[in-house]
């Protein structure tokens, strides 16, 4: 919490869209970023709420590509495992988490390129019978970030996936109309 109120919820007023350098969901490289909802301050505290808010549309967007997947008959994600240098942002992880509704597991080990090699010789070099046994015998769970049960992040959430997924479907429609 800051100020009494829950930290994920701060960004309510600022919507971001992630895509820098193209959308993998729609296969667009021409997709661009968007921010709506930023003022003429420039604290502190209001680059926090950017980058909030530019964390959260980061889940967002996992949580579409995700979405499609099930609807594309892929069976249902019931947890995440991360790794890579933001598994070590505890605001990447949790807003993860909240965003999608999913359990994020942080590995023991930080190294996964590594962990990956390292699992493949073993495989290789007949320590074990098949990357999958040698996955399992070798990482494991440091830790699990759970999505937050309190009823208003669920709440905000919800709506604030549907703001952005407006914008994108916003940005597409933008760009019809300058064709």
């Amino acid at each position: 919490e800051y100020r009494g109120v829950p930290l994920p919820t701060l960004a309510a007023e600022v919507h971001v869209t992630p895509d820098v350098n193209g959308n993998r969901l729609y296969a667009d490289p021409g997709m661009r970023a968007g921010v709506v909802g930023i003022g003429l301050a420039a604290g502190e505290d209001e680059l926090a709420i950017l980058y909030l808010a530019a964390v959260q549309s980061l889940a967002y967007q996992t949580r579409q590509i995700v979405e499609r997947m099930e609807e594309a008959g892929h069976p249902p994600i019931r947890s995440v495992f991360v790794c890579g240098g933001l598994s070590k942002n505890p605001l990447y992880v949790s807003s993860h988490a909240d965003a999608m509704r999913l359990p994020h597991h942080l590995p023991t080990n930080d190294e996964a390129v590594l962990l990956g090699a390292a699992i493949l010789a073993a495989t290789a070099g007949g320590a074990h019978p098949s990357v999958g046994h040698a996955a399992a015998a070798m990482t494991s769970v440091k830790q699990t970030i759970h999505p937050s049960e309190d009823a208003q992040v669920l709440a905000y959430h919800e709506k604030k996936y549907k703001a952005f997924r407006r914008m994108t479907d916003d940005q597409l429609e933008y760009r019809r109309i300058m064709q």
